[in-house]
Parts: C-alpha cells; sequence; structure tokens
C-alpha cells in the first residue's frame, strides 16, 4: 500500500495545530492512507484471536534514513501530553502516572539511550490524550494506535472525517467535501451523546471545553429532544435517573460474557428509557443499547430471526440519524452485518418466525440483494477502493449475485423490479410505528 498524504500539520483556530486539506477532496476520499502507523499496541486479550506479527515492524523498516526517522519522533512529541491535567484529577491518578512513567523507564531502560524520566512522561501523557482505538474494518476494538500526522486532527461534534483502519493501516476519510487549506475535524468520542454528556467527556478525557459549530447550539438539536414536550416534567430529576439507570445497565450487557444474560441487562435497560414514555429512539443511550441487543442476539443460542427485528430496526430508524452519510464506515458496516444475517437466515429451514414471514411475501433474496447492492455501491467511499474490506465486500457481492440472477439480465432486472415493494414491506413489519 502507497501512502497517500493529501494533509499538512499547521497552527489552527480550533486548538493548537491542527491537520488542514492541500488540495480539494470530495466526499468519501482519502486525506490520509498510512501503511504503517508510528505505534500500535494490541490490548492483551486480543492476543489470544489477534495475529500480533501482522501489526509488529519498526521505525526503521517503513521509514528512509535517520532523518526521516527524526521529523517522525519530532512530530509525536508536538502532540498534546496533558500531564498537569492529568494529574490534577486526583492523587491516585497522579501516583498512577507517576508508577507508569517511572516503570516504562526501567523497562525500556531509557538511560542507556539518553531519554530522561521527563521525556518518558511527556511520552506515556502524549499516548493516553492521543492514542486513537486500534479497530478492524467492522470497528471491533484491538488495541490503540498512535501516527503524528493523524492525531493532529482536532475535535468536532460534528466531524468531516473519521478514522477507518484496514488491519494495521489507516485512513483518514472525507464525510464531507473538504476545500484546500480547510481544516479536517474528526470526532474524539461519541458525538451522538447529548450536548452535557459530550462536554464531560471532552473534558475528563482531553480538558478541553467544546466549542465546535454543533455544540454552540447548546442542548437545543435532536441528540438533546425529547418525543412529547408537553409530558417532560419540570423536575427531570426522574428522566436523569432512567437515563443512569439504562447506562449502567448498558455498561452491564457489554461486559457481560454471556449473551443470554447480556440481553437480560440490555432488555431492562431498553425498558427503562422507555418507562419515561418521553424517549425517543435515536436519543442515546437507546441506539448504543439497540446495537448491543442486536450484537447479542447475533450470538445468542435462540433463534437468529429474532435479530432481524433490531436489525431493521437500526437500518430504517438509527443509522440514517446518527450516520446521516450513505457511505459512513459504521452504516457500512452494520448494513453488510444485516445482509449477512439475511444470507444465514435465508438458508434456514423450518424456523417459525422466517416461514410467517415468507407467508406475507418478505422475499429474503430479495432483501439481501439490496443490502448487498447498498454496501456495494459505497464501500469504495467508506473503506477505500483497495482495502481488504472492499475486496471481502466484492467477493460475497459477485457470488451472491450470480447465485440469484444465473448472470441473466432478464433475471437481475425482475430482482431490481420488486425491490421497492420488498423495503415497504420491511418498513411495514420492522419499524417503530408499525409495532
Amino acid at each position: 500500500m502507497t501512502n497517500i498524504i493529501n494533509g499538512t500539520v499547521r497552527a489552527s483556530k480550533t486548538q493548537g495545530n491542527g491537520l488542514f486539506a492541500t488540495k480539494d477532496i470530495k466526499p468519501g476520499e482519502a486525506i490520509l492512507s498510512i501503511a504503517r502507523p508510528e505505534i500500535i499496541a494490541l490490548d492483551a486479550p486480543r492476543l489470544q484471536d489477534t495475529c500480533a506479527n501482522c501489526f509488529v515492524w519498526t521505525a526503521q523498516s517503513t521509514i528512509d534514513g535517520q532523518e526521516e526517522d527524526k521529523t517522525q519522533w519530532e512530530g509525536f512529541m508536538r502532540l498534546q501530553a496533558h500531564i498537569k491535567h492529568i494529574k490534577a484529577q486526583g492523587d491516585q491518578e497522579k501516583k498512577m502516572f507517576d508508577v507508569l512513567s517511572y516503570g516504562i523507564s526501567q523497562l525500556a531502560e531509557a538511560e542507556k539511550t539518553g531519554l530522561s524520566l521527563d521525556v518518558v512522561g511527556r511520552s506515556l501523557g502524549i499516548m493516553m490524550t492521543n492514542a486513537l482505538t486500534l479497530v478492524t474494518p467492522t470497528f471491533d476494538p484491538l488495541g490503540i494506535c498512535i501516527d503524528p500526522l493523524v492525531c493532529s486532527a482536532n475535535h468536532s461534534c460534528d466531524p468531516n472525517a473519521v478514522v477507518v483502519f484496514d488491519g494495521p493501516s489507516l485512513s483518514l476519510r472525507t464525510l464531507k467535501a473538504i476545500k484546500q487549506d480547510e481544516e479536517a475535524l474528526i470526532s474524539y468520542i461519541d458525538n451522538s451523546d447529548p450536548y452535557e454528556r459530550r462536554q464531560q467527556a471532552l473534558q475528563t478525557r482531553y480538558n478541553f471545553t467544546c466549542e465546535c459549530c454543533k455544540c454552540q447550539k447548546g442542548p437545543t438539536l435532536r441528540e438533546d429532544s425529547f418525543e412529547d414536550a408537553d409530558r417532560i416534567p419540570s423536575d427531570h430529576t426522574s428522566i436523569q435517573a432512567a437515563e443512569e439507570c439504562a447506562i449502567e445497565l448498558l455498561e452491564k450487557g457489554k461486559k457481560c460474557g454471556n449473551s443470554t444474560q447480556a440481553l437480560e441487562y440490555l432488555s431492562q435497560a431498553k425498558k427503562t428509557l422507555e418507562s419515561t414514555r418521553i424517549w425517543p429512539l435515536g436519543r442515546q443511550p437507546s441506539p448504543s443499547i439497540q446495537q448491543q441487543i442486536f450484537v447479542n442476539q447475533l450470538s445468542a443460542e435462540q433463534s437468529k430471526a429474532n435479530a432481524l427485528h433490531s436489525g431493521f430496526l437500526i437500518y430504517f430508524e438509527i443509522d440514517p440519524l446518527l450516520f446521516p452519510e450513505p457511505f459512513h464506515p459504521v452504516r457500512i458496516v452494520h448494513n453488510f452485518t444485516l445482509a449477512m444475517l439475511v444470507l444465514f437466515l435465508s438458508g434456514e429451514q423450518g424456523d417459525e418466525q422466517i416461514l410467517r414471514l415468507q407467508e406475507v411475501g418478505l422475499d429474503f433474496g430479495i432483501v439481501l440483494y439490496g443490502l448487498l447492492q447498498e454496501v456495494l455501491n459505497n464501500v469504495s467511499k467508506s473503506h477505500g477502493v483497495d482495502s481488504r474490506f472492499a475486496r471481502m465486500v466484492k467477493r460475497r457481492c459477485e457470488e451472491v449475485f450470480t447465485d440469484m440472477t444465473r448472470g441473466t439480465t432478464a433475471k437481475l432486472n425482475e430482482v431490481e423490479g420488486h425491490l421497492d415493494d420488498q423495503w415497504a414491506l420491511l418498513r411495514h413489519l420492522f419499524t417503530v410505528k408499525a409495532s
């Protein structure tokens, strides 16, 4: 993979330095594409199921000579460390930081290489402040990643770019058109959270108050809205209590290793929000709860058909709100996962839920074709045309399309001619209004 560099670091009006486009870049194109980021480390549990050798390299193996090595190091050391903020969080946090700094220094024998304890401490602060979450192309967490160029991108709760991994390779892709000399902005947090939670998360982790175009409007946008303004109590105590309870149950569900038990926690969380009678499906933590329900239904022992309702609820009513760009990488991954579920269920014989859906006219083959075609049309923008994920999607689509149409134009036209009717039926069967 050849590196693509369409960005440069310079002073920003937003915060310190920032990353700026060096040319006009269309939506769904790469600002940066880096074959080997400077630092990658896998989480210890992922060493059991992830090939660590695929993520092992040294700076010398990917750059030409000491001068570029020095440039990489200088770029890394220019990143914000926020050591004072980290230590100011409490005596325990300060002690933990100092112990880690000293331990790393001793383990790496830093003194022999001329690195002072202060330099080691600053490096640790940079890692803690700037590290990106290393994920698979389907956004399963693997570890952490640092690259000075990508990590120079500042935050916005209304980002125009998103980070995507393809194995050990990293790319920064546009969500919106970016003009030459315009700043590329990513979201450091879940930007679908309500205003106060976004501000709290940014202040706690990154030590700044966000003043992006979205936050300048305060708690007035969709993320902070409820379904029925007339039902909102003047005292928000009960609403806040329901939110905190649902978030706690959601976290229990995420950490639970048993899908059946996780679904119990998540079901309680969902019912807690529903009990308010004003909590919309698109307001967090409801979308996260629904996504976790879907994930656990896929791995639970009972019929996978149970996941269809959750999957299409996300497809129709949640993802278009949270990820309005049809080529957003998360949305494409969700759609592909849903397509694979439909493919699996199309081969299930005798499942009562599947039979009932077929009786009312649902054609799993046509639905599968529609989902895969949507993914295929957008994956070059979401992940890059030469990415592993895009190549895998293309192979799967070719297999399915050939099997369905036998390569004949007449059969293809027949399938496409029924898409609108099938999508109308899906909405009728699986959306909130239908239920």
